[in-house]
């Protein structure tokens, strides 16, 4: 075969090659048995030739599309769950940047402070334990709350900068110390033990709980407490 194609410098068609392999090699023995060599070829390439060229069987497609299928089922799945699982890692990540925040803004300066409070005037209309107030060194009255109002549940602080002992409009206000992404489910504020003149430093302890909004799995939640005490005794 190797000959047939490389000797006149060009590649024959299969139904060339095959003639001249059948028929040449029984006319060097006699001429009468070409038409035979003619009729074995045809027998050749009737019997053999499908079998070189046949498709595919439904039974072999069947468990071909079957095997494909758990395969891409397994693959979707485990693309979901990891999905899922990095979304629940950020919306913890994002708990714990905004737990931490709050918190280390108030105790920096609440353990400067001092005449700490819960019934002060802002927090008289608060639920008791939910807002504390004290004067800062500057000495201004600070104010830390939850936001009274259920659809924004953020903590927010209060400096009274004009010093008269209330909230002024557009100058004084609120301000959050927590962003919108996550839910303040809980605030406390525990006063220890630690009165004027008793020569003890007052302990406030605090607890917080955050949730980032979600559902199922994907919802997330922070408790987080401590305590700081009073660095200077009231006189």
């Amino acid at each position: 075969m190797k000959r047939i194609i490389t000797s006149k410098g060009f590649t024959p068609t299969l139904k060339m090659a095959l003639r001249q392999v059948f028929c040449g090699r029984c006319a060097t023995y006699s001429l009468l048995s070409v038409p035979h060599c003619l009729v074995k070829m045809k027998n050749w390439r009737r019997n053999t030739m499908p079998s070189l060229v046949r498709g595919f069987t439904l039974l072999e497609l069947i468990v071909a599309v079957g095997v494909y299928t758990m395969v891409a089922t397994l693959a979707v799945g485990s693309l979901l769950i990891l999905t899922d699982a990095e979304r629940k890692a950020f919306n913890l990540q994002t708990n714990q940047d905004n737990a931490r925040f709050a918190i280390e803004s108030m105790v920096r300066e609440i353990r400067t402070g001092i005449k700490y409070s819960l019934t002060d005037s802002e927090c008289a209309t608060l639920p008791l334990g939910t807002c504390f107030t004290f004067t800062n060194s500057q000495p201004h009255t600070i104010a830390y709350r939850l936001n009274p109002d259920p659809n924004i549940s953020t903590i927010e602080k209060w400096v009274d900068l004009d010093d008269n002992g209330a909230v002024t409009p557009g100058i004084d206000d609120f301000l959050p110390l927590t962003g919108s992404e996550v839910s303040v489910s809980d605030l406390e504020f525990i006063i220890g033990p630690g009165v004027k003149g008793d020569q003890f430093q007052p302990r406030l302890t605090i607890t917080l709980t955050l949730a980032t909004p979600g559902t199922g799995p994907l919802s997330t939640e922070t408790h987080i407490q401590t305590s700081v005490s009073q660095l200077k005794l009231d006189k």
